[in-house]
């Protein structure tokens, strides 16, 4: 897609919003940290086929070269010189998105995208020129609790477990009214950033007692049903995007249609799954859906928060009403507006519920508040010259957890997202008091009994986060239980526990992250569940022992299945490293990398160019390897360039800190 007019977001801005094109379901070695300090040095200046950028250095044709699909040749000028060159992916480009698939929590699977970096700049491109307009659209509805209100702005947010001004919010989306150093979204967000903190309203309470009947319900296969022209219809008038659809082209909604085109091999059905922008897309036609039902409903004399009152979290809705007429009259008129935009309700995932006494899943949230508050604890001394006691009984969290499920009825998909998230936060809290009184003037030293008592802690916290996941097992799964783990790992490390203590929990953490780097039965390839939690044992001491038919089997490496995808094989090729007793598995990896990306990157293949970008900037690939990238990309005769320094994105072999890294992800799971 061209867009003939530049306008950069500010760079802080264009950070968050190269954050917001990523999946949640990544490992944390995939990441954009470093794409928008790229593009802060490159400068790009873009009209039609003509570009220009900043030289930058020996490593500038190369850079270029990926980002646009095709070999830039451009002449050596100083440092800080403009350079111009024609966009070697033509005028229209046209980007093939990385796919993979996730578990969901119920069941079933989903495509999950990674856009190609050329459909990202367009993005950040497209947020500076309409940034106002996207805001206007998303603030039409009054069944929205899940929407862009502004534009995010910085402050100082610190760590929110160890720091000292530590923030006891921080799991989140930026919402409004706050401001954050280290932007995620590039947008502030009205009502909840995630849909649990809706369920343990104020607002979800009085719902409840203010009208007798609540209908869960949500839309079939939103995002691959979304027809994209139909943002025109949204923006631009149903008729005139049908008549006059070639002057639509240039509107906002034109081009919003044609960013999503771009960004999925040109299709018009289906938009991809993960980035943010997808969701921003699909909440302008929701809402421009909201609107209609509502206008509808006040025909039939039906008024809204007088009769009912329609949450909508993304494509999840929840209908409150006060008899199961209305909630009939209400879903007919809901399921007609959808369906003029071609989407349509998914009856089998329909629950209706009589508030709020009968509510089981209110029951059962609550319930597992009060169990994490008194399972999970740092309880105060009698003594007031001794330390407090961390406790938690993986015996009794466990069977109140159970107990809860057979108490209410409900699988254990409906409640285990929810309860890692209260296991977490809950054993952050514990940590956080315990470290305050050791730390306090006067507190006594730590005895070997009191850090045995510690370790003791961990170590039931860890059992049951993977008690938890092991019955559902899910990407964002697998990210709580990473981050519960290292942060186990820097608590003892800032504590200074005892190193045999401390390398116990070491040991216990990586067998049991080992033990889930697995891929199940029905699976072909490596489940990104599995590949989080290999990602996060490439950064501990203890690396977990995988050997290479452990990590083969992982990838189901075979002459007859199509090579891993990109993720899979980086993530592999991370944990491999140089480790001498993985040579052999990394040398076949190099060469299903250089297969994958033979003829692929002239056109805009995300899978090929992750791979290229990523083996170019690796320190334990060879030259051999990263010429005949190189020559994949139409620069057969340049030097094989010293990309370390010079920002080079998408995936990042070493992470300093990967506790940080991970807290970083908190407030990208909405799905």
């Amino acid at each position: 897609m061209t867009i003939r007019k530049w306008t950069r977001v500010p760079y802080g801005a264009e950070r968050a919003v190269l954050s917001d094109v990523l999946p949640y379901e990544l490992p944390i070695s995939i990441n954009n940290s470093r794409f928008a300090e790229l593009l802060a040095q490159l400068d790009l200046r873009i009209e039609g086929r003509e570009i220009e950028a900043t030289w930058i250095g020996p490593s500038t044709p190369v850079l270029l070269s990926l980002l646009f699909g095709g070999a830039v040749l451009v002449n050596k000028p100083g440092t800080g010189v403009r350079v111009k060159f024609t966009d070697p992916s033509g005028a229209s480009p046209r980007a093939h998105a990385l796919s993979y698939n996730i578990g969901k929590n119920v069941g079933g699977i989903r495509s999950i995208a990674v856009m190609h970096p050329r459909t990202q700049i367009e993005v950040s491109n497209f947020y500076g020129r309409y940034a106002s307009t996207i805001l206007y659209y998303t603030r039409r509805s009054h069944f929205s609790i899940r929407h862009p209100v502004g534009i995010a702005r910085f402050t100082v947010s610190r760590d929110p477990i160890f720091a000292e001004d530590r923030d006891p919010n921080a799991l989140g989306i930026e919402e409004a009214g706050r401001a954050y150093e280290r932007l995620r979204s590039f947008f502030v967000y009205g009502g909840y950033s995630h849909i649990y903190k809706f369920h343990d309203s104020a607002e979800f309470r009085l719902l409840e007692r203010r009208y007798s009947h609540l209908t869960r319900l949500d839309v079939t296969r939103c995002f691959d049903s979304i027809y994209t022209h139909s943002i025109s219809w949204v923006t631009n008038g149903l008729e005139q995007s049908k008549t006059l659809s070639s002057n639509c082209e240039t509107t906002f909604g034109g081009r919003f249609d044609k960013l999503m085109q771009a960004s999925n091999d040109l299709e018009t059905h289906g938009i991809l799954i993960g980035p943010e922008v997808s969701r921003i897309f699909a909440e302008i036609i929701l809402q421009e859906i909201d609107v209609r039902v509502e206008r509808r409903l006040a025909r039939v004399g039906l008024s809204h928060r007088v009769d009912y009152e329609v949450r909508r979290f993304v494509d999840d809705y929840f209908v409150f009403c006060k008899s199961d007429s209305a909630a009939t009259r209400i879903v007919a008129a809901l399921a007609e507006e959808l369906k003029a935009f071609k989407l349509y309700l998914n009856e089998a995932k329909r629950f209706d519920e009589v508030t709020p006494l009968k509510s089981a899943r209110s029951a059962a949230k609550h319930q597992l508040r009060t169990t994490m508050v008194t399972g999970v604890q740092c309880e105060k001394a009698d003594d007031p010259s001794s330390l407090p006691r961390l406790f938690a009984s993986t015996e009794q969290l466990l069977l109140s957890y159970k107990s809860i499920l057979l108490a209410t009825g409900l699988e254990h998909g409906d409640l285990a997202n929810y309860t890692l998230v209260l296991l977490e936060l809950a054993f952050e809290r514990a940590l956080s008091n315990w470290r305050d009184c050791v730390m306090a003037d006067g507190a006594p030293s730590p005895t070997e009994r009191v850090w045995t008592s510690v370790a003791r802690f961990l170590s039931s916290i860890l059992d049951v986060a993977i008690s938890i996941y092991a019955g559902s097992v899910s990407a964002s799964h697998s990210v709580k239980v990473a981050r519960i783990a290292h942060t186990a790992l820097k608590f003892m490390a800032d504590m200074d526990m005892p190193y045999t203590l401390r390398a116990n929990v070491q040991s216990k953490i990586a067998s049991e992250m080992r033990a889930h780097v697995r891929r199940g039965e029905n699976e072909s390839g490596a489940p990104i569940h599995a590949l989080i939690l290999l990602d996060s044992l490439s950064a501990m001491e203890d690396s977990g022992g995988l050997g290479d038919a452990d990590l083969r089997e992982l990838l189901n490496l075979s002459i007859d299945l199509p090579s891993p995808n990109a993720i899979a094989i980086l993530t592999v090729l991370r944990y491999c490293a140089d480790k001498p007793a993985l040579a052999t598995l990394r040398a076949d990896l190099e060469q299903r990398s250089l297969t994958s990306i033979a003829g692929k990157l002239a056109s805009l293949d995300a899978n090929a160019t992750l791979l290229a970008t990523a083996l170019l900037s690796s320190p334990f690939q060879s030259k051999g390897v990263k010429r005949k990238v190189l020559v994949e990309l139409g620069l057969a005769g340049a030097a094989v360039p010293n990309l370390d320094q010079a920002h080079l994105p998408f995936f990042s072999w070493e992470i300093p800190d990967y506790y940080e890294a991970l807290q970083r992800k908190r407030g990208g799971d909405v799905y």
